[in-house]
């Protein structure tokens, strides 16, 4: 189960091509917070993530949003996930939109 939900994030954080929190990609995925917190830090760890807060002007502790390192492109395009919405033919070499 662990390793679907991975690709689950893992999918949902490189389509959409930029930046998102713990939280955007939880109600994305429809997995609890902790668990997409958990798998992010185990991804940075790894250095397929980055992690950076959030600029904001207003009161409180600025969210943490995660973005797809190179390492992470080319680890997540091996394990088949789209980046972003271009496919590579191993045969031709050629770029085709999803």
């Amino acid at each position: 189960m662990a390793r679907k939900e991975a690709m689950l994030i893992a999918r949902e954080l490189v389509g959409k091509g930029k930046d998102m929190s713990a939280d955007d990609l939880s109600r994305a995925t429809k997995i609890p917070k902790w668990k997409v917190a958990r798998m992010l830090k185990r991804f940075e760890k790894l250095g397929l993530v980055s992690v950076s807060d959030e600029v904001t002007f207003s009161v409180g502790r600025p969210r943490k949003l995660y973005s797809v390192t190179e390492n992470g492109v080319k680890f997540f395009g091996e394990m088949g996930i789209e980046i972003f919405g271009i496919i590579k033919s191993e045969k031709s070499g050629e770029e085709k939109k999803a």
